[in-house]
């Protein structure tokens, strides 16, 4: 299928592929502003990488275009109107969001021509071992989580409950059941004997089900149903039947001996089907249904274009005095639904589009022959839909490329290029571009991580690191996020106030973070707009009611809160605000370390 000389360049792309889907899922780097940061950027230059088969010689041949790719090239050119139309405070947002599209697309190319090129059932195994591999790998540090091996730190990230080195519990049981699908084609493709099948699926499905997460059991699901489609096609078909029976079994004995840690470890975990349970008992499960309804009221604001790109939080914040969100739970940055996110963020053009590639392709799939490599395309697919409809793991590059390397890789309906060579040409200037804006992303995020602590550096220093600081703002990724810490670093009093506002109302459209909303309130008052003030300062506090102990505390020893000060009308909402909490009998907590909802 290709020539020797070729060769080197389809093996090279196979294993970056294979270390995409696996690699990024093992980095216990998690820092603020950006924890996913390095997991992501790796995915990306791996990705990356991998392209070099479209680009070297004849080792691709007949290079065409999936037609799924018309989905990303429609979302960018729906971003592009975006732009174009609403002028965003930070286009940037718009612009990273349309190279995450722009990247995607190159890697359903990939997904298309290596199949094509080389057999799908090479691509499906080098990423099955790949995704074997790399869960095994993860589920390793969630058991080491779990253990409490502090020790490991800088191999392991250091966490109280299971997520692995993802960082996120339910990030973590995605990629984990991405795992035990791939396990189970390598089973039915003879490539695992059932003793090591079944060990390494014990480990992944244990380490999922410590995760809490609640989606495992939609994931076994899935695949079972998946497999039962399968099961009279041919023998690995049967075979993924009676694996998918293995993996069910496991699944529901897993459940019973973790459900029971306490007596046997001496501590004990909440696993999935415990959080199911709960949430079905609580109405703290109520959270998701508030961010869908934050998602349809900022569809019928803006239900054409959206109310555009990262702007899903700013809107919820204006609204959260209209929810009922739990005490202690800010604002979430996204809708928690693919669908509704792009409806909330896009429109009603970019949510037909999606759906429309995405069912053609579906349509497509089973017409071709029911391989055991289809159906392990389909598995993957269908573990992170199920993921995206409650939460966003397409928004991360290590779910978004290897979900666009299988589109394109089981979509049989291309446009043949008549130019070959030229579009070689545009990819290889493409992912030279690419790499250049990683190297720079890269560099950019460590003193933008330094940055961070200019406050409470020697005044030298911190004159440096503002000054880094300026440098990196001129980077599109990182505009809003440099602007975002200087607004929360800034001191109230001083002069020029105009520019402190200025600089604040930009930062809190990008992200509304309680220890930015708070102190633009505060400058808005010390500026004289007391309107303006006023109605931010009760967004702030209907969107953040724990912070209501500590500003009271706060603002009392203020001279600007006394005697009819500026700050006395703010004063004297937040105390009737928490008057009307204690009269309802809900808590005060304090304040939580961090600004943001965990996904």
């Amino acid at each position: 299928m290709q020539t020797e000389s070729n060769g080197w360049s389809i093996r090279s792309s196979l294993f970056l592929l294979g270390l995409m889907v696996s690699a990024p899922f093992l980095d216990p780097r998690h820092f603020a502003p950006i924890p996913s940061f390095h997991g992501e950027w790796l995915a990306a230059a791996l990705g990356l990488g991998a392209c070099i088969a479209l680009v070297t010689g004849g080792a691709v041949r007949n290079l065409a275009v999936p037609r799924i790719v018309m989905v990303p090239l429609g979302l960018i050119a729906i971003a592009m109107v975006q732009l174009a139309v609403q002028q965003p405070t930070y286009p940037g947002q718009t612009i990273v969001f349309m190279l995450y599209l722009a990247w995607a697309a190159m890697l359903a190319l990939l997904g298309r021509a290596l199949a094509h090129t080389i057999g799908l059932k090479r691509l499906a195994t080098a990423l099955a071992w790949g995704l074997l591999i790399g869960g095994l790998c993860s589920a390793i540090t969630g058991f080491l989580q779990f253990a409490k091996a502090g020790s490991l730190q800088g191999l392991v990230l250091p966490w109280n409950s299971v997520v692995g080195n993802v960082g996120q519990a339910n990030n973590f049981a995605d990629h984990l059941w991405l795992a035990t699908a791939a396990a189970l084609y390598l089973f039915a493709e003879k490539r695992l004997g059932r003793g090591i099948f079944l060990l390494a699926a014990a480990v992944l499905i244990g380490a999922s089900l410590l995760s809490g997460s609640r989606s495992v059991f939609f994931y076994c699901a899935a695949l079972l149903a998946l497999a039962f489609l399968w099961r009279h096609d041919n023998p690995p078909a049967r075979q993924l039947f009676i694996g998918a029976l293995a993996l069910l079994g496991l699944v529901a004995g897993l459940q019973l001996l973790l459900g029971g840690t306490d007596p046997i470890l001496g501590y004990k975990t909440m696993t999935g089907m415990e959080r199911l349970a709960a949430t079905t008992a609580s109405p703290g499960g109520s959270v998701r249904l508030e961010d869908w309804q934050a998602a349809l009221d900022a569809f019928s604001s803006a239900p054409l274009l959206g109310i555009g790109a990262g702007q899903f939080a700013w809107h919820m914040f204006g609204i959260a005095d209209r929810l009922a969100l739990p005490m202690g739970v800010p604002v979430a940055e996204h809708a928690h639904n693919i669908g509704l996110q792009l409806l909330a963020e896009f429109g009603l053009f970019a949510l037909l589009l999606v759906a429309a590639g995405l069912l053609a392709w579906l349509v497509r799939l089973p017409r071709r022959e029911r391989t055991a490599e289809h159906w392990l395309i389909l598995a993957l697919v269908a573990v992170m839909m199920i993921h995206s409809q409650l939460e966003y793991p397409l928004w991360y590059a290590f779910f978004l490329g290897p979900f666009a390397l299988l589109l394109g890789a089981g979509d049989d309906r291309a446009f043949e290029l008549q130019a070959p060579r030229l579009v070689r040409i545009a990819l290889g200037g493409m992912m030279l571009l690419g790499a250049v804006f990683l190297a720079g992303a890269l560099a950019d995020y460590a003193v933008l991580r330094g940055g961070m602590f200019a406050p409470r550096q020697a005044a030298a220093q911190e004159l440096q690191m503002r000054s880094g600081l300026s440098e990196v703002r001129r980077n599109i990724l990182f505009t809003a996020h440099v602007d975002l810490q200087l607004a929360i670093a800034m001191p109230l009093p001083g002069e020029p106030r105009t520019d402190k506002i200025r600089l604040c109302d930009d930062a809190i459209r990008f992200n509304p973070a309680r220890r930015a909303v708070f102190k633009c309130a505060l400058l808005l008052a010390l500026d004289g707009q007391a309107e303006k003030s006023d109605v931010l300062w009760r967004q702030s506090i209907a969107a953040f009611p724990d912070e209501l102990p500590g500003l009271i505390n706060r603002l009392r020893d203020m001279p600007e809160a006394k005697n009819g000060g500026p700050f006395a009308p703010l004063l004297g909402h937040a105390e009737k605000k928490r008057a009307e909490l204690r009269a309802h009998g809900l808590p005060e907590p304090e304040a939580p370390a961090s600004s943001t909802r965990s996904p």
